[in-house]
């Protein structure tokens, strides 16, 4: 990629007011290429945290906490009283995926006025038997972030601090939280650019970490 081709971006970003904040080009052997729009200050990802949400379940899985066939309610069973018709079906599985047919619509940006929203999701009604319909929502991350919390001992965000953001030099970002503690899961992690394009690289290599070649170029 050319410094002609990233400078004509820019240029069109500012023309057309596009919103880029930067641009960080990784290609192995190559020193990385950044070019800065706006200051690097810390913002909400939104649904990049989804990706971040779903790393922590692979790592759970990895460490032998739980299986991704794992039922929902295998980790809740207190829940399985008030769990509407079919939830006993739902699997991580489809948390993961938005296929667990749930009818339950929230994301983060949306106030949680129930006590719990994991009761709240939970005895919503099926829309779908799962794993037949896929169907966005926040739903799914968050109730896998209370899984994780569940099964760990640990909160999403507290989960990936040693495992993640600390080996990748992320230096504890923020991530909002539910009423009850838990991460949000879906949204609302905050981190710079320039950190979410490490995050990209490591899972372009695998998951192996290993710095690309030299100092970024500006």
């Amino acid at each position: 990629m050319s410094d002609g081709f990233l400078g004509d971006f820019i240029r069109a970003n500012q023309e057309r007011d596009l919103g880029v904040y930067g641009v960080h080009v990784y290609r192995e052997g190559i020193p990385p290429i950044e070019r800065r729009v706006r200051s690097d200050d810390r913002v909400n990802l939104y649904s990049v945290a989804k990706t971040f949400t779903s790393v922590a379940l692979g790592l759970a899985e990895a460490e032998g906490r739980l299986t991704l066939d794992d039922r929902l309610l295998d980790h809740f069973p207190e829940l399985r009283a008030t769990a509407a018709d079919g939830v006993e079906d739902i699997t991580l599985r489809h948390l993961v995926t938005m296929t667990s047919g749930t009818s339950h619509e929230w994301f983060a940006d949306v106030r949680i006025n129930a006590a719990d929203l994991l009761d709240e999701i939970v005895a919503a009604p099926l829309a779908a038997a799962p794993g037949t319909r896929f169907a966005y929502t926040g739903s799914g991350p968050y109730a896998i972030g209370r899984v994780i919390a569940r099964a760990t001992g640990a909160d999403v965000h507290s989960y990936l601090l040693p495992r993640l953001f600390t080996p990748l030099d992320l230096h504890n970002p923020a991530w909002h939280t539910c009423p009850r503690g838990f991460t949000f899961a879906e949204s609302d992690l905050f981190l710079r650019t320039h950190e979410l394009a490490r995050f990209a690289q490591l899972l372009l290599q695998d998951g192996q970490w290993a710095p690309t070649c030299g100092p970024p170029s500006r």
